[in-house]
């Protein structure tokens, strides 16, 4: 790996420590503050953190970033999803995606 990419991964891991800090505050009004220009991502956030009662897996979170043609995706983030109206949780990952700058 390079400099340029480590740089990247830095940004990653901090853009993505902050929205995991979101989904653990379940706080909409900072989701709102963090992503006043990107409506198509603060909806999703809200909307997650609405319907499907998100939590992350406590423990050290371990993760594959990979490059992409158009920027970076990090997969294997595991989450527990407790979907009300089935009144049962289910374990999945989270998949983030990330320009070309770790944003």
């Amino acid at each position: 790996m390079n400099r340029a990419s480590c740089t990247v991964i830095e940004q990653i891991s901090s853009e993505t420590e902050k929205l995991i800090s979101l989904f653990e505050k379940r706080d909409p009004l900072a989701v709102v503050r963090m992503f006043p220009n990107e409506p198509f991502l603060r909806d999703k956030i809200v909307n997650i953190m609405k319907f499907n009662k998100m939590k992350i897996t406590s423990g050290q979170i371990t993760v594959d970033a990979n490059k992409m043609y158009n920027g970076w995706e990090l997969r294997k983030i595991t989450v527990l999803n407790k979907y009300p109206s089935l009144n049962k949780p289910s374990p999945e990952y989270m998949v983030l995606d990330f320009d070309n700058n770790g944003i």
